[in-house]
């Protein structure tokens, strides 16, 4: 999409503080997705699970993730309703009130090399070895709000579908195109460039079933 939307967020929510991470998603499911190709240790982000396997129901006709998904398992287990963030909701917690290319404030690659792990920062000896570069969630600064790995490190799915159109001036409470083919992925990953990072970034999407070694996520827990 091109151009710019003035969003509003009308209904409060949680986010988590990290990517989920390996332990986080075997204590919910048992396992991790694959078993083959990861790095493992119980604080790295999750990788390899698909959209369809961490939401399972397809958003928005369905509000709520299917029940044998991460989210749905994760529901039953809590009591909670969890679910992945919209776009604008991913986007208005990585910001932190900031309307910078960064959520400290910044505008250059410089400024990215303290918040998250890309492409750039790969040898700074904060963890991670080639092809797995990520890195232990919470190895660079919190955003104002104490939000880690918003830009880098994983890139994170979103609920909403891709779509090419041009964004509309304003919305209230989006929740992205009706039908499509992949989704949106938000913050860029560890071998993302400092653009692709960014908080306004919308180029990354994927399949419902497609796995990827620099794609992970985070939960949302909403209050109704």
């Amino acid at each position: 999409m091109a151009g710019t939307c003035q969003v509003t967020l009308t209904k409060p929510f949680y986010i988590g503080v990290f990517e989920l991470t390996q332990k986080q998603y075997k204590l919910v499911m048992g396992a991790l997705p694959m078993t083959t190709g990861q790095a493992f240790a119980d604080a790295l982000p999750v990788e390899r699970a698909t959209w369809n396997t961490v939401r399972g129901a397809a958003w928005p006709t369905a509000t709520t993730a299917s029940s044998s998904s991460f989210m749905g398992v994760l529901s039953k287990k809590t009591g909670l309703t969890f679910d992945l963030p919209t776009e604008a909701q991913w986007e208005y917690a990585c910001r932190a009130g900031t309307t910078s290319s960064y959520n400290n404030g910044g505008d250059s690659e410089s400024d990215l090399m303290s918040l998250g792990r890309f492409k750039s920062n790969c040898s700074d000896g904060r963890g991670g070895n080639y092809p797995h570069s990520y890195t232990t969630v919470g190895s660079y600064l919190p955003n104002a709000w104490g939000l880690y790995d918003m830009h880098g490190n994983m890139k994170e799915m979103c609920l909403d579908y891709y779509s090419s159109s041009t964004l509309p001036s304003s919305a209230t409470d989006p929740a992205g195109p009706s039908t499509g083919s992949s989704r949106r992925l938000r913050g860029g990953g560890y071998e993302s460039s400092a653009s692709f990072c960014s908080s306004a970034s919308r180029w990354n999407t994927i399949g419902p079933s497609e796995t990827y070694a620099d794609v992970g996520f985070r939960v949302k827990f909403s209050v109704e």
